[in-house]
């Protein structure tokens, strides 16, 4: 989780969203959730893969490239989804 929210490589990021979505945990699910909303196309689609796995709901759309204010809408439902968990 740390290194989702702190780290500087985007790569690394972009693996550590991958590794929280196979751990999952509330802790991991919310550092998901915000990555969603990062400007880095690639980690936006690295936590929606783990969301969409550890929530069963796919909420498909371009995550690499789509604009904020198409995406904002489909994180709203993961965000509602971990809520209603």
């Amino acid at each position: 989780v740390r290194i989702l929210r702190n780290g500087k490589a985007p790569q690394g990021r972009a693996e550590a969203a991958l590794a929280l979505g196979a751990v999952g945990g509330k802790e991991a699910i919310e550092a998901l959730l915000v990555a969603l909303a990062d400007p880095d196309g690639w980690l936006r689609y690295c936590a929606y893969l783990s969301l969409r796995g550890l929530s069963g709901q796919d909420f498909f759309d371009d995550w690499i490239f789509s604009t904020p204010d198409r995406l904002r809408p489909l994180a709203a439902k993961y965000r509602s989804w971990f809520e209603k968990k």
